[in-house]
Formats: structure tokens, sequence, C-alpha cells
């Protein structure tokens, strides 16, 4: 964890710890030595975000394979228009990633028709 020294709320110092010492106070891993030790959470970086989206698109690529829907196989992915969409969502976070908290689209849930 982190512990700083603060000159009012302004961070002067930041060491890396175990346990906090006397004359310090938990450091948010946001803040550094010049900022006001309030400051709120800034969010993931645009590129942790990009990472993130192309970390979920890699994770359902299975579901754009045509044979994965094809009604002549058994069992056979009944929503893949759902993962489709799902993952054209994703695609443009990847391609286009802003800084900070995204309303990340949800996962659909494989429905598999016999």
């Amino acid at each position: 964890m982190l512990a700083a020294t603060l000159n009012g709320n302004i961070v002067t110092n930041v060491i890396v710890v175990d346990e906090i010492p006397q004359g310090y106070v938990e450091c948010p891993s946001w803040v550094g030595i010049g900022m006001d030790i309030n400051t709120p959470n800034p969010g993931p970086t645009a590129s942790e975000n990009k990472q993130t989206a192309t970390q979920l698109l890699y994770e359902t690529d299975w579901t754009s394979i045509a044979d994965v829907a094809s009604q002549k196989n058994k069992p056979y992915l009944g929503n893949q228009t759902e993962f489709l969409s799902y993952r054209n969502q994703l695609r443009a976070i990847a391609v286009n990633p802003t800084d900070g908290f995204l309303n990340w689209p949800i996962k659909p849930t494989e429905q598999w028709i016999s």
C-alpha cells in the first residue's frame, strides 16, 4: 500500500509500506506528490480501457464463427446476433478508447439450441 505525508491536503511524500507509519496517511494509487489527497479517482486510462475491450473481444471471438450458429450443427448458438452486437460495442471502445469509467456493454448469456 502507499503512505503519504501531507501539508494540509497536499501530498509531500509517498512511500510503499506494509503498515502506515506514524505521521503518514494511506494514499490512493492515483494521487502523487503535489496533488490533493482528496482527488477523486480518474478511472482507467484510454489505454487500459482499450486493453479491457480487446480482452473481452478475444474471449468472445468464438461466437463469430459461422458454424457455431449454423442450425445444421447441434447444438448451435441461438443468440449469435446478440454476441455480434456486444462485440460491435466493444470494438468501438477498442478502436476509439477514452479515459475514465465507461458503461460497458453486458455480455449475453449463451443460448444453445439442440
